[in-house]
């Protein structure tokens, strides 16, 4: 994805970087405000000018999570617009990481966690995060593609919904995970 080495220039440029992160067992890192520790999503952020794509996600997830991430090779997997954001999301080498690391978010950041793919999906930027679960490898898309909320939502034009109607569905489907 060629996009992801263009470096931002100006301030009026809106772009985001974010690190999708799984352990074995499919739970992934998440992140919430420190005025919302209720609704997570990925480590990520803004683009400082001068930064790429690639820097910001290193740079985040460190910032949000303490997780080092500058030894990794991230491939970018998905990109969408989110409002006025251009918004890429990386995972490292296969996105799967053998062993947790230990939490540590930087002085001032939020809440950070492992979560459920329900949770990520039905937290914040709900319409962006399914549509990048359900363009993920399958290596991936073992950890969900049979939960009832998923199926729910498979086959739906997720961009063409709500925040809201996403995350009702996702939250309002019985026996999910």
């Amino acid at each position: 994805m060629k996009r992801a080495k263009i470096i931002k220039t100006h301030a009026s440029q809106k772009m985001v970087s974010c690190v999708l992160l799984f352990d074995k067992d499919g739970y992934i890192v998440g992140t919430a405000r420190k005025n919302n520790p209720t609704a997570f999503g990925m480590p990520g952020g803004k683009l400082e000018i001068g930064d790429n794509f690639y820097q910001a996600a290193i740079r985040e997830t460190l910032e949000e999570t303490g997780i080092d991430l500058t030894t990794s090779t991230l491939t970018p997997i998905f990109r969408a617009s989110d409002g006025p954001f251009d918004v890429i999301t990386f995972y490292p080498e296969n996105g799967i990481l053998l062993e947790r690391p230990i939490l540590k978010p930087g002085q001032g950041e939020g809440v950070c966690r492992w979560i459920t793919v329900k949770e990520l999906a039905s937290g914040f930027f709900p319409i962006y995060n399914m549509s990048l679960l359900k363009r993920l490898p399958e290596h991936l898309k073992k950890f969900y593609q049979n939960k009832s909320w998923y199926k729910k939502l498979e086959d739906k034009d997720v961009m063409s919904m709500s925040n809201d109607e996403v995350r009702e569905i996702i939250l309002n489907t019985v026996g999910c995970f």
